[in-house]
This record gives C-alpha cells, sequence and structure tokens, in this order.
C-alpha cells in the first residue's frame, strides 16, 4: 500500500529526498517508524510517482495499525526528526 509523504519532510528528517528503501518498525501499535533505524521488522520503500513521494508499505502492516487504505491518504499525524519518520493512527 502507498502511502503519501511530502519531500519537505523528508528533508526534515534528514532522509535523501529520492527513491530509497528503509528499515521500519511498528511502535506502541500504532505507528510505523522507519528511516535510519538498525531494528526493524520489515521494510518499505519510498518511491516516485508523478513527482510525488510515497512510502510503500506491507498491506498487513497498515491493517495492523488501521490506517486508512486509500493510497493518496495522508495519515492523521507524522513527526520527522533526527533520520525517523513515525507515521501514527492519531
Amino acid at each position: 500500500m502507498r502511502l503519501y509523504i511530502l519531500a519537505e519532510d523528508l528533508h526534515e528528517a534528514g532522509l535523501p529526498i529520492e527513491e530509497a528503501e528503509y528499515n521500519a518498525r511498528v511502535e506502541d501499535g500504532i505507528a510505523i517508524v522507519f528511516g535510519k533505524i538498525k531494528n526493524g521488522s520489515f521494510k518499505v520503500k519510498i518511491v516516485r510517482v508523478n513527482g510525488k513521494f510515497f512510502i510503500e508499505v506491507p498491506d498487513e502492516i497498515v491493517k495492523k495499525v488501521h490506517l486508512n487504505d486509500d493510497e493518496y491518504y495522508l495519515p492523521a499525524y507524522y513527526h520527522a526528526k533526527d533520520g525517523v519518520i513515525a507515521f501514527h493512527v492519531s
């Protein structure tokens, strides 16, 4: 599943604004955390489609944290800092 993310947020986190693959994990059952982390349990990919950036997250992970399954959905909240981005449900 693809979740939309702004290039500015990749920049704010200190991640390259390009297609890439990162380690990721679920935290507290409500957040997908990815970026410069070592102890990930799955991978996410940053892809560019028509000039916009998306994070490809395995469907079972998205369902586990109850994120909307719309490709263009921007999660309810996320923060970017120190090489890590966290998507939160609420």
